[in-house]
């Protein structure tokens, strides 16, 4: 990983890595697939489970944008003006 030009080895897709993310699902688009995969596995529990899903979770691709921290996300968090 680090011939590859990263300076962190960890988990692929760590909110800690921060944008640094992005390039790794570009480097290793599986992953990107897997965590929608999951987060499609997630919002199903949570409908059967009777759970509240909403706007902002109602589909992968928007945990996913949840997920990646975008900013134009409605409902997305920030804290300290970051």
């Amino acid at each position: 990983m680090y011939d590859m030009g990263y300076s962190r080895v960890g988990c692929i897709g760590c909110p800690m890595a921060g944008k640094k993310r992005y390039k790794e699902f570009k480097d290793f688009p599986k992953y990107e697939f897997n965590y929608k995969k999951a987060f499609e596995k997630m919002i199903a529990k949570r409908i059967e489970k009777g759970l509240i899903v909403g706007d902002l979770w109602s589909t992968a691709d928007k945990v996913f944008d949840w997920w990646m921290e975008k900013k134009d996300v409605p409902g997305q968090i920030t804290w300290n003006g970051l």
